[in-house]
């Protein structure tokens, strides 16, 4: 009677691993799928990003260099005729303006979640079922080698 609990044991133990084995193979394909998905979703994004920040600078590039002349001649003549000191001026605020601004957006992209968070979550929840699985595991065998 003991021997065929001991083989009976045995199996349960066997075929649990196997279980266990099969349940880690497909959380990891489904894993693997899933990172992908939000790679292709998060390149997606930042290349939304970056196309709208080239087409708002582009669209300013449009506008600075009549803007620049009226600036430059209007200061110069404020200046009495200092065109030179009024183009530097204007230079030096426009470089500090687009610059900042220039900063902002790329912090802005440089912030935004990359970070995969459903692969993230479904990772965490998968390992915790694989880990009661191990828990069960090790009960059975306690059990066993206590009987």
């Amino acid at each position: 009677m003991e021997n065929y609990q001991e083989k009976n044991s045995v199996r349960d133990i066997a075929s649990t691993v196997r279980a266990a084995t099969t349940a880690l193979t497909d959380v990891v394909r489904s894993e693997v799928r899933l990172a992908k998905a939000e790679v292709r979703e998060s390149t997606g994004k930042a290349g939304k990003q970056a196309l709208s920040v080239a087409f708002f600078g582009v669209m300013g590039l449009l506008g600075v260099p009549p803007f620049i002349a009226f600036l430059v001649i209007g200061l110069g003549v404020i200046l009495g005729g200092s065109y030179w000191l009024s183009a530097l001026i204007v230079s030096a605020f426009l470089f500090a303006t687009g610059g900042s601004l220039a900063y902002l957006q790329f912090k802005k992209l440089k912030e935004s979640e990359f970070l995969f968070p459903e692969t993230r979550e479904t990772l965490g929840q998968e390992a915790e079922v694989f880990q009661n699985t191990v828990h069960r595991i090790s009960d059975i065998r306690s059990r066993r080698s206590s009987s």
